[in-house]
């Protein structure tokens, strides 16, 4: 194979493990390389980074599984309704995805 032409999309497709994949095969491909791929798919990551070089990013705060008391007194379904939050996962698209279901 000459060249991998990279057209997949969400896990897998741009999180670099592709890239990576076919890095070790010594197959070029298309697209952005691992850690710009994995660094653009994390969002806590790819937000600092943006505000590290001055651009306006939103406000946001990284909440993890074992901060439970935060998770308990977090209601993002009536701030999201006024647009001033939003809850998604670190390392997918932008679906909410199961952990907005739990509030």
């Amino acid at each position: 194979m000459e060249i991998a032409f990279n057209a997949l999309h969400g896990k897998f497709g741009e999180d670099g493990a592709i890239q990576g994949m076919l890095e070790i095969m010594g197959i070029p491909c298309t697209g952005s390389g691992i850690l710009a791929s994995a660094m653009g798919m994390n969002k806590i990551i790819s937000k600092t980074l943006f505000k590290a070089y001055g651009l306006q990013v939103g406000p946001f705060l990284s909440v993890s599984r074992g901060d439970s008391n935060m998770l308990k007194t977090a209601n993002p379904r009536s701030a999201s309704a006024r647009g001033e939050a939003q809850l998604r996962r670190v390392q997918r698209g932008r679906e909410p995805g199961p952990c907005a279901e739990r509030f």
